[in-house]
């Protein structure tokens, strides 16, 4: 359990609009990508080196919410991991969970890209890398990264993790 402003929530409850809904004044535009808004709310309150990171790992834990959101945190949920490789262009649809996970091992994929897409309803958008090579360059160059250490706790997420180091 997190307390962020009076609001309190478990990671798997606290979403990307919670996360913007802490600063009032600032006007959150959901139709934006998460990382254009974090930066544009971090540059108005002219936040330090610091004070971005921990915003930023607290955003993170907004990420991670948001994706429990999104597909469950149930790894016995067929439909769960079907949609995700639906989402990354796995065709055919595999039948069985076993199946999927198989199939999603060989899909390097942004996460904040992919959970952000679907927030914005534009499911389906999400560029797939032919390597983890690649997906590793364009998270170090982004800095879109999805926090490793949570997001193993469980759930779907576990099928699209990648290590960035």
């Amino acid at each position: 359990m997190q307390t962020v402003n009076g609001h309190e929530s478990s990671s798997d409850e606290f979403t990307i609009e919670d996360f913007f809904a802490q600063f009032s004044d600032f006007d959150f535009d959901p139709s934006q990508h998460v990382t254009l808004e974090f930066n544009r709310l971090a540059e108005s309150r002219q936040w330090g080196k610091e004070r971005r990171r921990a915003q930023y790992r607290q955003l993170q834990d907004a990420l991670v919410g948001e994706f429990n959101h999104q597909y469950g945190r149930d790894e016995g949920k067929l439909a769960a991991w079907q949609a995700l490789c639906e989402e990354v262009g796995i065709d055919p649809i595999p039948t069985t969970i076993t199946q999927c996970r198989k199939a999603l091992a060989n899909v390097h994929v942004n996460l904040v890209d992919l959970v952000d897409a679907r927030r914005r309803g534009r499911r389906g958008d999400v560029k797939v890398y032919e390597t983890v090579q690649q997906l590793r360059k364009y998270t170090r160059k982004t800095g879109k990264y999805f926090p490793r250490q949570v997001a193993k706790a469980g759930g779907v997420l576990r099928g699209l993790l990648r290590r960035m180091s």
